[in-house]
């Protein structure tokens, strides 16, 4: 609400709202207290509805264990990947290269990232990691 009404107080702005096009500025500051009031409203309910849910007991947040083969599976998967470009990564990590242009030359030579991106420097440096 802050927001709203110090860029409604600028006299240089003519404050529009396209849903609202011919509301004044008192209907937009009301709106804009409405809406606050409903954020208001929606954080309350969630977190009695949060805390309903963990005095009967239910689990909240954290890894479940019905979860963990498919974490493992997509874990394996990335270390498997990792290793399918290992070879070019040591090589020219050895002769010196930075994360970056090692980035480059796979991209040259149209090796995708596990997700079929391009990659990056990070990305090197994260494949890198996890294969140490």
């Amino acid at each position: 609400m802050h927001q709203i009404t110090g860029l409604m107080k600028d006299k240089k702005l003519e404050f529009r709202v396209a849903s609202l096009p011919n509301a004044d500025k008192p209907m937009l500051w009301l709106y804009g207290m409405m809406a606050e009031m409903e954020r208001d409203f929606i954080s309350k309910r969630t977190k009695e509805a949060l805390a309903s849910a963990k005095a009967r007991g239910v689990k909240l947040g954290g890894a479940r264990p019905n979860q963990k083969a498919r974490h493992e599976a997509v874990k394996k998967d990335a270390d498997d990947r990792a290793k399918t470009v290992e070879p070019v990564i040591k090589a020219m990590r050895d002769s010196g290269n930075t994360w970056d242009q090692i980035a480059k030359h796979m991209n040259k030579l149209s090796i995708p990232t596990a997700r079929g991106g391009k990659w990056h420097g990070k990305t090197v440096l994260n494949v890198h990691q996890r294969l140490s």
